[in-house]
């Protein structure tokens, strides 16, 4: 849940970039990979957006391809 609010908090403030560092690629590279780990992000986006009032239209952009 927490790296799902992380992601819906990046894609609610597309004025600023941001650079992801992990020790465990593997698990990033599932997740970024899951419907399910998308739909978390999806909800804790719309909690953000309920909670502070805030109208923006969620926009992940993945760089590169995850193999």
């Amino acid at each position: 849940d927490f790296i799902a609010h992380a992601f819906a908090i990046m894609a609610l403030t597309p004025q600023h970039t941001y650079q992801i560092l992990t020790k465990r690629h593997g698990r990033m590279r599932s997740l970024l990979g899951s419907h399910d780990f998308l739909a978390l992000v999806e909800i804790a986006r719309t909690a953000v957006v309920e909670r502070f009032g805030v109208e923006l239209e969620l926009e992940l952009k993945i760089m590169g391809e995850v193999q």
